[in-house]
């Protein structure tokens, strides 16, 4: 029903999610970042599964709430930048050290709903159920990664002294995700449960051992990272098959 207003969200989307990873204007990339919230609570929520509503307007408060704190910091760093919204202007400004620890605070807790991380992953699960199939594949393969971008190119970038002293706390937070993804996955009966809470894991993954390789030399924030260690392209694929074998 609807395939015409279905595949107008759909290119919104789309076009929105391409918007995120090409603003070189912080402001560009929150308006960006928040507004794909819309198309993908309107079609969870009108084509999604059962319980579609509540799954719609979980995900909707929980994004939400928790993009909030970066626009306080940005607001922040708009003023201490002497009024731009250009990252790379971001990048040289001097924070107060008093400053530092709320602005990074507050940036790792907006994107790490996103990517999500523990205790803050619990939308994600009834997203994935509810949602149909190809917007199930979308917020696996791009959406989640939106965080894990807004950490590699504000939070990081913007206070690599920070994100290095952090480094255990942030490793063993992504840590506890992967493993505790994979625990609720053992409890599920239901394959397409079974498949989100493993993306909780998967997601988690490469953060983990990017956290834990963070090294702050010379005034640049350094880490290797195995690409192989990244989430694959098939895990996202297998959203199909999964879905298929839903009960009608």
């Amino acid at each position: 029903k609807r395939v015409a207003q279905y595949m107008a969200a759909f290119l919104i989307l789309s076009g929105l999610m391409n918007g995120v990873f090409c603003a070189l204007d912080a402001l560009l990339f929150y308006v960006f970042f928040e507004a794909t919230l819309i198309p993908m609570f309107i079609i969870v929520g009108v084509w999604g599964g059962p319980n579609r509503v509540y799954a719609a307007v979980k995900f909707f408060l929980y994004t939400l709430m928790g993009s909030l704190l970066s626009l306080v910091a940005l607001i922040y760093l708009y003023n201490a930048t002497g009024g731009s919204f250009s990252l790379l202007d971001f990048y040289e400004v001097q924070l107060p050290l008093g400053v530092q620890i709320p602005i990074f605070l507050a940036f790792m807790v907006a994107f790490a709903v996103k990517v999500p991380m523990w205790p803050v992953h619990t939308w994600l699960p009834d997203a994935h159920v509810e949602a149909p199939t190809p917007i199930s594949m979308i917020l696996a393969g791009v959406l989640l990664k939106m965080g894990g971008y807004g950490i590699l190119r504000i939070a990081l970038p913007l206070l690599p002294q920070q994100a290095h002293d952090s480094r255990v706390v942030l490793a063993s937070l992504a840590g506890f995700s992967v493993v505790w993804g994979a625990v609720i996955t053992l409890r599920q009966r239901d394959l397409t449960g079974e498949g989100s809470r493993l993306d909780i894991s998967m997601a988690d993954n490469l953060f983990t051992q990017m956290y834990w390789a963070l090294k702050f030399e010379h005034g640049e924030l350094k880490a290797k990272v195995d690409p192989a260690e990244s989430t694959a392209p098939a895990a996202k694929a297998s959203f199909v098959p999964l879905s298929s074998l839903k009960k009608p």
